[in-house]
Protein backbone atom coordinates (compact mmCIF):
# COMPACT_ATOMS: atom_id res chain seq x y z
CA UNK A 1 0.00 0.00 0.00
CA UNK A 2 3.28 2.19 1.12
CA UNK A 3 4.56 1.77 -2.53
CA UNK A 4 1.42 2.20 -4.18
CA UNK A 5 1.00 5.43 -2.65
CA UNK A 6 4.47 6.32 -3.39
CA UNK A 7 4.04 6.16 -6.96
CA UNK A 8 0.85 7.22 -7.46
CA UNK A 9 1.69 10.81 -5.13
CA UNK A 10 5.32 11.39 -6.55
CA UNK A 11 4.01 10.78 -10.57
CA UNK A 12 0.88 13.63 -9.51
CA UNK A 13 3.29 16.08 -8.08
CA UNK A 14 5.79 18.50 -9.26
CA UNK A 15 9.29 19.19 -7.25
CA UNK A 16 7.92 22.92 -6.91
CA UNK A 17 4.58 21.94 -5.36
CA UNK A 18 5.99 19.81 -2.61
CA UNK A 19 8.51 22.72 -2.13
CA UNK A 20 5.74 25.52 -1.70
CA UNK A 21 4.04 23.41 1.17
CA UNK A 22 6.68 22.43 2.58
CA UNK A 23 10.26 24.46 1.91
CA UNK A 24 11.44 21.09 0.11
CA UNK A 25 12.19 18.96 3.34
CA UNK A 26 9.33 16.53 2.77
CA UNK A 27 10.07 15.96 -0.81
CA UNK A 28 13.38 14.65 0.07
CA UNK A 29 12.08 12.41 2.88
CA UNK A 30 9.75 11.13 0.73
CA UNK A 31 12.08 10.78 -1.59
CA UNK A 32 14.20 8.82 0.61
CA UNK A 33 11.61 6.32 1.47
CA UNK A 34 10.99 5.62 -2.06
CA UNK A 35 14.43 5.00 -2.66
CA UNK A 36 14.59 2.85 -0.09
CA UNK A 37 11.36 0.84 -0.49
CA UNK A 38 12.73 0.05 -4.51
CA UNK A 39 16.53 -0.33 -3.21
CA UNK A 40 15.92 -2.69 -0.79
CA UNK A 41 18.51 -3.99 1.91
CA UNK A 42 19.27 -2.74 4.60
CA UNK A 43 22.73 -1.85 3.72
CA UNK A 44 21.73 0.08 1.15
CA UNK A 45 18.67 1.80 3.45
CA UNK A 46 21.81 3.04 5.73
CA UNK A 47 23.84 4.24 2.53
CA UNK A 48 20.75 6.10 1.27
CA UNK A 49 20.11 7.92 4.51
CA UNK A 50 24.03 8.58 5.38
CA UNK A 51 23.71 11.20 2.10
CA UNK A 52 20.17 13.09 2.99
CA UNK A 53 20.70 15.70 5.44
CA UNK A 54 16.97 14.70 6.37
CA UNK A 55 17.96 11.43 7.41
CA UNK A 56 17.60 11.61 11.05
CA UNK A 57 13.86 11.94 9.98
CA UNK A 58 13.17 8.68 9.04
CA UNK A 59 13.51 6.77 12.63
CA UNK A 60 10.14 8.96 12.60
CA UNK A 61 8.39 8.28 9.12
CA UNK A 62 5.48 7.02 10.24
CA UNK A 63 4.68 10.61 12.01
CA UNK A 64 6.19 12.30 9.05
CA UNK A 65 3.73 10.75 6.80
CA UNK A 66 0.65 11.52 9.11
CA UNK A 67 2.10 15.43 9.24
CA UNK A 68 2.53 15.01 5.21
CA UNK A 69 -1.17 14.40 4.96
CA UNK A 70 -2.32 17.15 6.86
CA UNK A 71 -0.61 19.49 4.80
CA UNK A 72 -1.54 17.81 1.88
CA UNK A 73 -4.94 18.57 3.58
CA UNK A 74 -4.22 22.01 4.43
CA UNK A 75 -2.39 22.52 0.96
CA UNK A 76 -5.61 21.50 -0.50
CA UNK A 77 -8.09 24.04 1.47
CA UNK A 78 -5.80 26.62 0.92
CA UNK A 79 -5.19 26.61 -2.86
CA UNK A 80 -6.10 30.17 -4.28
CA UNK A 81 -8.94 29.96 -7.73
CA UNK A 82 -8.13 32.66 -9.40
CA UNK A 83 -11.80 33.69 -11.41
CA UNK A 84 -12.64 36.97 -13.49
CA UNK A 85 -15.74 39.11 -11.90
CA UNK A 86 -16.99 41.95 -12.99
CA UNK A 87 -16.40 41.39 -16.46
CA UNK A 88 -18.38 42.89 -19.26
CA UNK A 89 -19.82 40.41 -21.47
CA UNK A 90 -22.91 40.75 -24.12
CA UNK A 91 -25.75 39.38 -23.73
CA UNK A 92 -28.34 38.91 -26.73
CA UNK A 93 -31.87 37.66 -26.52
CA UNK A 94 -35.03 37.28 -28.75
CA UNK A 95 -38.68 38.99 -28.15
CA UNK A 96 -41.31 35.94 -28.14
CA UNK A 97 -42.98 35.80 -31.95
CA UNK A 98 -44.81 39.06 -32.55
CA UNK A 99 -43.53 41.07 -30.14
CA UNK A 100 -41.89 44.62 -30.89
CA UNK A 101 -39.61 46.39 -28.98
CA UNK A 102 -41.08 50.54 -28.28
CA UNK A 103 -39.53 53.38 -26.61
CA UNK A 104 -41.94 54.82 -24.06
CA UNK A 105 -43.92 57.97 -25.44
CA UNK A 106 -42.51 61.31 -25.42
CA UNK A 107 -45.35 63.61 -26.08
CA UNK A 108 -48.57 63.16 -24.92
CA UNK A 109 -51.48 62.26 -27.92
CA UNK A 110 -53.29 65.46 -27.58
CA UNK A 111 -49.98 67.44 -28.50
CA UNK A 112 -49.23 65.45 -31.73
CA UNK A 113 -49.57 66.53 -34.78
CA UNK A 114 -48.76 64.32 -38.11
CA UNK A 115 -49.48 66.53 -41.85
CA UNK A 116 -51.54 68.61 -40.31
CA UNK A 117 -53.67 66.12 -38.57
CA UNK A 118 -54.52 65.18 -34.88
CA UNK A 119 -56.97 64.03 -32.22
CA UNK A 120 -60.05 65.37 -32.60
CA UNK A 121 -61.24 63.47 -29.68
CA UNK A 122 -59.84 60.58 -27.66
CA UNK A 123 -61.56 57.48 -25.59
CA UNK A 124 -59.23 56.73 -22.86
CA UNK A 125 -58.07 52.59 -22.92
CA UNK A 126 -56.46 50.92 -19.83
CA UNK A 127 -54.21 48.13 -21.48
CA UNK A 128 -51.54 50.64 -23.78
CA UNK A 129 -52.59 50.08 -26.89
CA UNK A 130 -54.20 52.43 -29.16
CA UNK A 131 -56.33 52.98 -32.30
CA UNK A 132 -57.25 55.18 -35.07
CA UNK A 133 -60.08 55.90 -36.28
CA UNK A 134 -61.18 58.75 -39.11
CA UNK A 135 -63.40 59.58 -42.41
CA UNK A 136 -60.13 58.80 -44.93
CA UNK A 137 -57.48 55.67 -44.84
CA UNK A 138 -55.69 58.38 -46.81
CA UNK A 139 -55.37 58.15 -50.52
CA UNK A 140 -51.68 59.47 -52.02
CA UNK A 141 -52.24 59.33 -55.64
CA UNK A 142 -55.23 62.22 -54.63
CA UNK A 143 -52.49 63.70 -52.00
CA UNK A 144 -54.94 63.03 -48.99
CA UNK A 145 -53.58 62.10 -45.78
CA UNK A 146 -55.80 60.28 -43.68
CA UNK A 147 -55.54 57.14 -40.78
CA UNK A 148 -52.52 55.39 -42.17
CA UNK A 149 -50.31 59.06 -42.06
CA UNK A 150 -51.69 59.51 -38.65
CA UNK A 151 -51.29 55.90 -37.12
CA UNK A 152 -47.15 56.08 -38.71
CA UNK A 153 -46.76 59.55 -36.40
CA UNK A 154 -47.79 58.10 -33.86
CA UNK A 155 -45.42 55.07 -33.94
CA UNK A 156 -42.71 56.87 -34.33
CA UNK A 157 -43.53 59.08 -31.38
CA UNK A 158 -43.42 55.45 -29.19
CA UNK A 159 -47.01 54.49 -29.48
CA UNK A 160 -48.43 50.63 -30.01
CA UNK A 161 -51.02 51.39 -32.68
CA UNK A 162 -53.56 49.39 -34.36
CA UNK A 163 -55.91 50.31 -37.24
CA UNK A 164 -58.64 48.58 -39.77
CA UNK A 165 -56.27 47.72 -42.30
CA UNK A 166 -53.84 45.08 -43.66
CA UNK A 167 -54.16 42.28 -41.67
CA UNK A 168 -56.77 42.96 -39.57
CA UNK A 169 -59.13 42.31 -42.54
CA UNK A 170 -59.50 38.95 -43.64
CA UNK A 171 -58.76 38.10 -47.03
CA UNK A 172 -62.23 36.78 -48.40
CA UNK A 173 -63.85 40.34 -46.83
CA UNK A 174 -61.37 42.66 -49.18
CA UNK A 175 -62.17 40.11 -52.17
CA UNK A 176 -65.66 40.52 -51.76
CA UNK A 177 -66.06 44.23 -51.58
CA UNK A 178 -63.95 44.77 -54.72
CA UNK A 179 -66.14 42.26 -56.60
CA UNK A 180 -69.56 43.92 -55.65
CA UNK A 181 -67.78 47.11 -56.50
CA UNK A 182 -66.46 46.63 -59.46
CA UNK A 183 -69.84 45.18 -60.38
CA UNK A 184 -71.66 47.99 -59.44
CA UNK A 185 -69.61 50.63 -61.50
CA UNK A 186 -70.51 47.90 -64.72
CA UNK A 187 -73.91 48.03 -63.93
CA UNK A 188 -73.90 51.72 -63.47
CA UNK A 189 -72.29 51.92 -66.90
CA UNK A 190 -74.41 49.80 -68.41
CA UNK A 191 -77.40 51.89 -67.45
CA UNK A 192 -78.53 49.56 -64.72
CA UNK A 193 -78.18 51.47 -61.91
CA UNK A 194 -78.09 54.79 -61.02
CA UNK A 195 -75.28 55.02 -58.50
CA UNK A 196 -71.96 54.20 -59.24
CA UNK A 197 -70.82 52.93 -56.01
CA UNK A 198 -72.15 50.87 -53.20
CA UNK A 199 -74.74 52.66 -51.76
CA UNK A 200 -74.15 52.59 -47.69
CA UNK A 201 -77.33 49.65 -47.45
CA UNK A 202 -75.15 47.44 -49.71
CA UNK A 203 -71.75 48.33 -47.60
CA UNK A 204 -73.73 46.98 -44.75
CA UNK A 205 -74.58 43.91 -45.81
CA UNK A 206 -70.92 43.37 -46.92
CA UNK A 207 -68.47 41.05 -44.34
CA UNK A 208 -65.35 44.12 -44.91
CA UNK A 209 -68.12 45.73 -42.92
CA UNK A 210 -69.05 43.38 -40.75
CA UNK A 211 -65.50 42.81 -39.93
CA UNK A 212 -64.99 46.37 -38.89
CA UNK A 213 -67.80 46.61 -36.72
CA UNK A 214 -65.91 43.33 -34.89
CA UNK A 215 -63.08 45.19 -34.69
CA UNK A 216 -64.84 48.28 -32.96
CA UNK A 217 -66.57 46.13 -30.74
CA UNK A 218 -63.16 44.33 -29.61
CA UNK A 219 -61.19 47.96 -29.31
CA UNK A 220 -63.88 48.57 -26.36
CA UNK A 221 -64.33 45.35 -24.86
CA UNK A 222 -60.31 45.23 -24.53
CA UNK A 223 -59.60 48.83 -23.38
CA UNK A 224 -57.87 50.21 -26.03
CA UNK A 225 -57.18 54.25 -26.39
CA UNK A 226 -58.82 55.21 -29.60
CA UNK A 227 -58.34 58.40 -31.08
CA UNK A 228 -60.54 59.72 -33.73
CA UNK A 229 -59.00 62.27 -36.10
CA UNK A 230 -62.39 63.32 -37.89
CA UNK A 231 -63.42 64.30 -41.60
CA UNK A 232 -60.51 66.85 -42.08
CA UNK A 233 -61.64 66.63 -45.98
CA UNK A 234 -64.84 66.70 -45.12
CA UNK A 235 -66.00 63.96 -47.19
CA UNK A 236 -69.58 61.99 -47.39
CA UNK A 237 -70.83 59.63 -45.65
CA UNK A 238 -68.88 56.61 -44.51
CA UNK A 239 -70.72 53.38 -42.94
CA UNK A 240 -67.23 51.56 -42.13
CA UNK A 241 -66.72 55.55 -40.22
CA UNK A 242 -70.02 55.80 -39.03
CA UNK A 243 -70.14 52.29 -36.72
CA UNK A 244 -66.90 53.02 -35.49
CA UNK A 245 -68.29 56.29 -34.19
CA UNK A 246 -71.37 54.58 -32.64
CA UNK A 247 -69.43 51.86 -30.93
CA UNK A 248 -67.02 53.41 -29.87
CA UNK A 249 -67.89 57.21 -29.28
CA UNK A 250 -72.33 56.49 -29.19
CA UNK A 251 -72.22 58.58 -32.27
CA UNK A 252 -75.30 58.05 -34.66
Amino acid sequence: MLTQFGKDYAGAQSTIEWAEFAGGGVFEIVLTALLLMFTGGIGNAVQAVSKIRHAGKLKSLGSIFRNLGRLLKRNKLQRKVRVEVDSKKPIQTELPKGSVLRVRPRRDIKDIQVAGLQAKQIRQGSNGKVAIIGRSMGDPSRNMVGVRDYATGLQKEGYDVEIFDGDKIPASATDEFKELASLAKVEYEAGHRTNKYLTPEEVRKTELFMENEKWAEKLKAEGYTVVDIGNPHRLGESPFYDIELKILFGGK
